[in-house]
């Protein structure tokens, strides 16, 4: 379990790796929050995609579940760090 967490850790990106640093105790809401939206995603739209409605719609319920779980300036935070492009 301990190197799946690892892994997750290791695939974000640098913008998210750094608000998880100042804020470690989001970690698990975060985490939470991106299963509970691929779920509801899959259930509502049947598949997960990518730069489709489906994925808009993940992105939504996962950035409204994050204001509502730690706050909307800390989802604001993280979820521009997630969309940040290098």
């Amino acid at each position: 379990m301990v190197k799946h967490i690892y892994q997750q850790y290791n695939s974000l990106k640098e913008g998210e790796k750094e608000c998880l640093k100042l804020n470690p105790h989001h970690a698990i809401a975060i985490k939470e929050a991106k299963d509970v939206a691929f779920f509801e995603t899959e259930s509502r739209f049947g598949i997960n995609g990518h730069n489709d409605k489906s994925d808009a719609f993940r992105h939504c319920f996962w950035y409204a579940m994050l204001a509502r779980d730690i706050g909307y300036k800390n989802a604001l935070e993280f979820t521009t760090a997630h969309e940040d492009f290098p």
